[in-house]
C-alpha cells in the first residue's frame, strides 16, 4: 500500500471505451468460470486447508468489532472493540478497507459453500452498513470523514481514500452477483451516484486536468468495480465514472508499447490494469485488451521472479535489473508484496478466459503455489473443518467418484525433501566423515554421560506409504532415550502458544538469501493487529481458492461443451448445463518427482453417455517425452484446441517460466468422446529440473539462477556459501534423489540434553543440538518463530537402514535390534549423526556409515551392545 501520491508519464488523452456489439456466430463460444458452487476442494487437500483456515479466522472476528469504525464516523453506537495498532484502528486514514474485501470472501464462501450461516453473517454486515450510509445522508460510506476527499482535492497529503472506497463498493457489489442481496446493491448505486456528481462537479469547477492530478493518488480499483456495475445496471453514468478513473499517463505508454514500469507503484497499476481488463470485458473495447496483455508481458518477460510475484519494497524494478532486489539483504526482505500478486492473478485469469492459452495457468500455478499458498501460516497437523451444508443445491458434493481423498502436496518444504544439490566444496576434504566437532562448552555434557532427549515433532506432512516396519518402532526407539516424549514445535524455551494460524499472514514475502519471513519490516501478522492492505486482499484471496481449477465453454450449436481443467489439485465439478460430473485427485509430488493426476468423467444423470471435451493441461514443467495421458488404460489420442483468441496470443508473450534454451511451452491436451460412468483420464507427469536466470542483463547477475522442479522454486538449505557446482544448461545432472520414496516411518525430531540423575531435560537454559555454520552446537533459547534455526536443530529419525537411505539391502532388517534408528541432519541430507574417533559428536555420509555398519554385521548375526557404540542412533 503506497502511502505517497506518485509522479508519472505527462499528461495525454484519457483512454475512451466504446460499446462494441459482437457476434459469436460461427466462433467458439467464450471460455467462463465455473460457478463456484459446482466445485468441491477434497477434504484436507492442500487447498482446502488453506481455505478452511482462512474462515476459521474469518469467523473468529467479531462483527461488532469490524463495523466500529464505521459506526464512529456517522456518530452511531458503536459496541465493540477496536483493532487497536492495525490499519482498522480508528485513527488510522486508511481504516475501512478490510470490510470490503471481508464482504468479498463471505460472498465468495456463501457461494461455494451454501452455509445459510455466511451469509446470514454478510446480510447483517450490509444492514448496519445500511445504518450508516442512511446517517451520513449523502450516499457516502465510509469509516473515515469526508475530509480526507477534501484534501485529496485539494492536492494535499492524504493516505488512499479511492482504495478504501474500492474496496467497499466491491465488497457490496460482490454481495449482489454472488448472493443476490438487493439491500447490498441498492447501496453500492447509492455510492457510485454520489461519486459520479462529485467527480464531474470537481472537472466542472477546475478542469480535467486537476482531476487528472488527482489519480496520482492511489485508487484502487475504481475503475474494475464501476465497469462492473455497469454491467449490472446499464447506467450510463457508472460507465462514464469508470472511464474516469482511467490514468492517461499510464495508459498511453503502455498504448505505445513502453515499459514504463521500472520505478511506479506495482499495487497501485495492477488495480489499474485489472479496471481495462473489466472495461474490455463490458464495452468489447479492444483497445483496453490490449493494454492488458501488453502490461502482462512486460510485467512478466521483464519485472517477476521465479515465484511469479514481482516489485521491492512494493515497487517495480527498471526492466530486467532485478538481481540487486534479491542479492541486497535490506532489499531481500522488501520483495513481492502478496497484494500485488492477488492482482496479477486475477489479470492471468482474465487473459486465460480471452485466449484459452494454458501458459497462462502454468503461471497460474507458479504465482499460486509460491506466491499465495506460504503467506497464510498453517498450524502443524491441521485438518480442515467443513462449512458445507449438505442440503438443496449442494446435494452434489455427494456425487460418486469423491471418496477417494486428495493428496495433492504442494508443501516447498516436501518437494526438497528428497532432493539434494551438489554444492561447490569450500574446503577439500580428505575423510567421508566431516571433522565437526561440538564446541569445548558441551563436552563437559557429554563426559557427564548425557543422553539425547528427543521431542517428535510432526510439522511436515508427508505422502503416506505402507511401512516395513512395525508400528510401535517409534516408541521402542524412545525408549533407549529416558525422558518425556512430547509433541512441540520449536519455540524459544519451550512449548509457546502457537504463533500459526489462523489469522497469521503475510504482507511482503522476502526473496533474498537467509531471509526469514518473520524478518521482513512488517513479520508475520497478527489476527487484531496488524489488518494491512495485504490482509484483506489474502483473505479474499484464500476464500476463492476453488474458483480457478475447472473453467467451460456451453454448448453451440453442434459443438459440444468443454471442460478445461487447469490446475493439479484435488477437486470436483458437478455442471448440470453440461451433464457432467469430474472428480480430479492429484498428487502434484508422487513418486520419483511425478505428479500423478487421476480423473473420472461421467454424466451427472442417468444419460447413458455424454458428448463432451475434456481439456488437461500438458505443463511445461514436465518431461514432455516421458508424460503420460491415458483415457481407460489406453493412449489419448488428445489434439491441441484451437485457441480462443488468435490474433491475441500472437502478440501476447505469455511464457514466462519458459526459457529460450528449452522451448517447451505447455498445451491442452483436447480429448472429445461420449463420457460414460467408469471413464477415467489418467496422468503421470515427471518433473523437469532446470535454472532459471534472474531477469538481469548485468553481467554480475548472470550466475544468479532459481532453481525450478516441476512448478516449484525450490529453496536451498546451507550454512556455507551460495555457489552450486553444476552447469545451469543441464542442472538436473546435479541433482540426485536422497530418498526416492518418503517413509511413512520418518519422523522429525529434535535432541534435547538431559541429566541422567533425574531423566529429566537440562536446564539454564534449555538446550537443543543444532547443525550451525558447518557445525554441531548446543543452541540455547531459540528465537522465537525463527524457522532457519529450527530447521538446523530438527533430525529425521528413521529405523537404522530404511530404504530411505538408500541401500537396505546391505544390512538385513532381521539383523537390526528393536530401537536401533538413525538420524539424518535435515539442512544437510546425507548427513547421519555419529560419534567420532575423539569421542565428540559429528556427522557422517550416509555411505561411510553403513560401509561401517558392513563391516559391525553379517547376514543372520545380531549387534552387539558395544557395536552399538557406533553412534547416537544406537544408545549413546
Amino acid at each position: 500500500m503506497l502511502r505517497t501520491a506518485v509522479v508519472l508519464l505527462a499528461l495525454s488523452t484519457p483512454l475512451v471505451y466504446a460499446v462494441q456489439l459482437t457476434t459469436t456466430q460461427d466462433r467458439l463460444a467464450p471460455i467462463e468460470s465455473v460457478p463456484l458452487s459446482a466445485v468441491r476442494l477434497h477434504p484436507n487437500s492442500q487447498l482446502d486447508k488453506a481455505l478452511s483456515l482462512n474462515a476459521e479466522y474469518m469467523f473468529s472476528l467479531p462483527t461488532d468489532d469490524l463495523l466500529l469504525t464505521y459506526r464512529l464516523n456517522a456518530e452511531l453506537p458503536a459496541p465493540g472493540k477496536a483493532f487497536t495498532g492495525s490499519w482498522e484502528d480508528p485513527t488510522c486514514e486508511i481504516r475501512g478497507q478490510f470490510m470490503g474485501h471481508y464482504l468479498s470472501a463471505l460472498a465468495t464462501l456463501s457461494a461455494y459453500t451454501g452455509n445459510s450461516s455466511i451469509g446470514e453473517r454478510g446480510d447483517y454486515l450490509i444492514s448496519e452498513l445500511q445504518k450508516v450510509q442512511k446517517k451520513l445522508g449523502t450516499g457516502y460510506l465510509s469509516a473515515f470523514p469526508f475530509e480526507h476527499f477534501d484534501r485529496l482535492e485539494a492536492l494535499q497529503p492524504t493516505w488512499a481514500p479511492f482504495y478504501v472506497i474500492h474496496k467497499i463498493m466491491a465488497g457490496l457489489l460482490d454481495q449482489y452477483t454472488l448472493r443476490n442481496s438487493t439491500l447490498a446493491l441498492s447501496m453500492v448505486v447509492e455510492q457510485a451516484d454520489f461519486w459520479n456528481d462529485w467527480v464531474e462537479g470537481i472537472i466542472t469547477k477546475k478542469g480535467l486536468p486537476h482531476w487528472v492530478q488527482m489519480l496520482d493518488n492511489e485508487f484502487g480499483g475504481m475503475a474494475e468495480v464501476l465497469f462492473n456495475l455497469y454491467a449490472v445496471t446499464g447506467t450510463a453514468s457508472h460507465l462514464s465514472l469508470a472511464q474516469r478513473f482511467t490514468k492517461p499517463s499510464f495508459a498511453s505508454g503502455l498504448e505505445l508499447g513502453i515499459d514504463a514500469l521500472g520505478g511506479i507503484h506495482a499495487n497501485t497499476h495492477l488495480a489499474q490494469v485489472n479496471g481495462f481488463a473489466a472495461g474490455h470485458e463490458v464495452t468489447g473495447s479492444m483497445k483496453a485488451r490490449q493494454i492488458v496483455a501488453t502490461f502482462f508481458h512486460f510485467l512478466t518477460s521483464a519485472h517477476t521472479y521465479s515465484t511469479g510475484g514481482s516489485n521491492v519494497h512494493e515497487f517495480w524494478s527498471a526492466a530486467k535489473l532485478l538481481g540487486s532486489a534479491i542479492n541486497l539483504p535490506q532489499d531481500g526482505q522488501e520483495t513481492q508484496e502478496t497484494c500485488t500478486t492477488y492482482n496479477v492473478l486475477k489479470i492471468a485469469r482474465y487473459l486465460f478466459r480471452w485466449t484459452g492459452a494454458a501458459s497462462l495457468t502454468d503461471f497460474y500455478e507458479r504465482a499460486l503455489l509460491n506466491g499465495i499458498i506460504g503467506t497464510q501460516r498453517m498450524p502443524a497437523d491441521y485438518h480442515s473443518r467443513s462449512y458445507i451444508e449438505p442440503a438443496g443445491e449442494h446435494a452434489h458434493a455427494e456425487q460418486p467418484g469423491t471418496g477417494r481423498a486428495g493428496s495433492d502436496v504442494t508443501a516447498h518444504e516436501e518437494a526438497a525433501a528428497g532432493l539434494s544439490l551438489e554444492q561447490r566444496p569450500q574446503r577439500q576434504l580428505r575423510f567421508s566423515t566431516d571433522n565437526r566437532v561440538l564446541p569445548d562448552a558441551t563436552l563437559q555434557l557429554r563426559q557427564e554421560a548425557h543422553h539425547a532427549h528427543v521431542h517428535s515433532h510432526s510439522h511436515l506432512a508427508v505422502p503416506e506409504h505402507q511401512s516395513q516396519f512395525a508400528p510401535n518402532w517409534r516408541d521402542e526407539a524412545f525408549a533407549l532415550f529416558p525422558g518425556r516424549v512430547q509433541n512441540a514445535t520449536l519455540q524459544a524455551g519451550g512449548v509457546e502458544k502457537d504463533p500459526h494460524g489462523p489469522g497469521r499472514l503475510i504482507y511482503l514475502l522476502p526473496l533474498g538469501p537467509g531471509q526469514s519471513k518473520d524478518e521482513s519490516s512488517h513479520k508475520w501478522g497478527d489476527p487484531r493487529a496488524s489488518f494491512w492492505c495485504c490482509y484483506g486482499s489474502g483473505v479474499e484471496q484464500m476464500a476463492k481458492l476453488a474458483d480457478s481449477i475447472f473453467f467451460f465453454r456451453p454448448t453451440a450449436g453442434a459443438i459440444p461443451g468443454e471442460v478445461f481443467i487447469t490446475q493439479f489439485t484435488s477437486a470436483n465439478l458437478s455442471m448440470p448445463s453440461l451433464n457432467l460430473h469430474v472428480a480430479q485427485t492429484a498428487t502434484l509430488l508422487g513418486p520419483g518427482r511425478t505428479a500423478v493426476i487421476h480423473i473420472s468423467v461421467q454424466p451427472l444423470d442417468d444419460a447413458a453417455a455424454v458428448d463432451a471435451t475434456i481439456n488437461v493441461r500438458m505443463p511445461g514443467w514436465t518431461q514432455h517425452d516421458n508424460a503420460t495421458i491415458e483415457v481407460n488404460g489406453y493412449g489419448s489420442g488428445c489434439h491441441t484446441p484451437t485457441p480462443q483468441s488468435a490474433e491475441l496470443s500472437e502478440t501476447l508473450d505469455i511464457s514466462h517460466g519458459i526459457t529460450s534454451s528449452t522451448g517447451l511451452l505447455s498445451t491442452f491436451c483436447s480429448i472429445r468422446r461420449s463420457w460414460t460412468a467408469g471413464d477415467v483420464i489418467e496422468m503421470r507427469l515427471p518433473m523437469r529440473i532446470w535454472a532459471e536466470p534472474v531477469q538481469d542483463t548485468r553481467p554480475e547477475f548472470a550466475g544468479l539462477q532459481a532453481i525450478m522442479m516441476g512448478p516449484f522454486l525450490m529453496a536451498g538449505l546451507t550454512h556455507g556459501g551460495r555457489d552450486i557446482n553444476a552447469d545451469p544448461a543441464d542442472v538436473a545432472a546435479s541433482v540426485r534423489d536422497l530418498r526416492p520414496q518418503q517413509q511413512q516411518s520418518d519422523s522429525l525430531v529434535s535432541l534435547q540434553l538431559q541429566h541422567p540423575s533425574n531423566g529429566q531435560p537440562a536446564q539454564q537454559p534449555r538446550s537443543h543440538l543444532a547443525l550451525v555454520h558447518g557445525g554441531l552446537q548446543l543452541v540455547h533459547n531459540i528465537p522465537k518463530w525463527d524457522n532457519g534455526l529450527g530447521l538446523a536443530a530438527s533430525f529425521v529419525m528413521r529405523p537404522c537402514c530404511s530404504k530411505a537411505h538408500g541401500e537396505s539391502d546391505l544390512i538385513p532388517l532381521s539383523t537390526l535390534q528393536a530401537g536401533q534408528v538413525s538420524f539424518e541432519a535435515v539442512t544437510s541430507p546425507g548427513k547421519l549423526l555419529t560419534r567420532l574417533s575423539n569421542g565428540t559428536l559429528g556427522l557422517m555420509d550416509q555411505s561411510s556409515y553403513l560401509e561401517v555398519l558392513r563391516q559391525l554385521s553379517t547376514p543372520g548375526e545380531q549387534l552387539s551392545k558395544g557395536e552399538r557404540s557406533l553412534g547416537i542412533a544406537f544408545g549413546v
